[in-house]
């Protein structure tokens, strides 16, 4: 039984213009530091842009992004402050794409309702997750 408490690091989107690049850069430098594989590395960057994206165009307020490793499994959330859940909606040219990319990366992922807004996170599988010492 692993009884280590995960890792933990929080990212704030203050800046739209250029704060993709910056979370991106911030998710590739954690999960160096925890050990991730590459496979996880390339996932969660994907991931992780598709939920502040949007969190940016369909939420409100500042973007916190955060990630967890726990033995096996890395958690990444986006909050904002919309109640509004997302709702996957069909692919097509317009937009649509991002809600399945992350469905089909993750083992699990979700949106609930937190104070005024909410958290959107998806959980995707890593060996290394939590090894960190």
């Amino acid at each position: 039984m692993d009884l280590r408490a995960p890792d933990r690091a929080e990212f704030t989107l203050t800046d739209v213009l250029c704060g993709l690049a910056h979370a991106r850069e911030f998710t590739r430098s954690t999960l160096a530091g925890w050990r991730s594989d590459a496979t996880v590395v390339t996932d969660a960057l994907l991931a992780v842009t598709e939920l502040l994206t949007n969190a940016i165009l369909h939420g409100l307020g500042v973007p916190v992004l955060r990630l967890t490793a726990r033995p096996g499994v890395l958690r990444v959330e986006v909050t904002d402050d919309s109640p509004a859940l997302p709702a996957p909606r069909p692919a097509g040219p317009d937009g649509g794409w991002g809600l399945g990319v992350v469905e089909r990366l993750s083992v699990a992922w979700g949106a609930e309702r937190i104070g005024k807004g909410k958290v959107v996170w998806c959980e995707l599988p890593d060996v290394a997750a939590g090894a960190a010492a």
